[in-house]
């Protein structure tokens, strides 16, 4: 890879040297193996259940290091996606494509999100995966009126016996 003297001078600034940055360039590139799951973690299964003996000495032994250690706040994108994807949710329950326009939903609910939603779907990575998930159930997408293509395409999206994407795991939706 070649990179200017600006990027160099960057990395450098960071701490970081060139075949680092080469060896986290290539790691994208080629990806990670995923990993094999055994089994859920339960509460001894992985998981220890602390008593009260147990949460006063972690934070006892944590105090006493706390000055010793680097200390950085790890939020991790966890959860499913059904928060991400209310406003579809309550899309899918109340819009009815043959008795009203999207427009005039849109309008009468003072939606914001649906119509970005709407205007960008193009765009998103899973796209053409819903496509396919369309066209597998024999809908003649490219023949429906907008209104229909918009109930359509978020149905076969997240109904649970189509792609069902509001349930995955927010770190695994694509």
């Amino acid at each position: 890879m070649n990179f200017t003297d600006r990027d160099i001078g960057q990395m450098e600034s960071m701490g970081l040297k060139i075949q680092d940055v080469e060896h986290q360039i290539e790691q994208f590139r080629l990806g990670v193996n995923y990993s094999h799951l055994h089994s859920v973690a339960t509460i001894g299964n992985g998981i220890l259940k602390l008593n009260e003996h147990l949460i006063k000495e972690s934070l006892s032994f944590f105090e006493s290091k706390k000055e010793d250690i680097s200390i950085v706040k790890f939020v991790p994108a966890s959860g499913a996606a059904t928060r991400m994807f209310k406003f579809l949710f309550q899309f899918l329950k109340d819009y009815r494509p043959i008795i009203q326009s999207l427009n005039a939903y849109i309008n009468r609910n003072d939606l914001r999100a649906l119509p970005l939603f709407l205007i960008g779907m193009e765009k998103f990575p899973f796209y053409e995966a819903v496509l396919e998930q369309i066209k597998s159930t024999g809908i003649a997408y490219n023949d429906l009126s907008p209104n229909e293509r918009a109930h359509v395409f978020v149905k076969a999206m997240l109904e649970e016996n189509q792609l069902n994407y509001g349930n995955y795991p927010k770190g695994l939706f694509p």
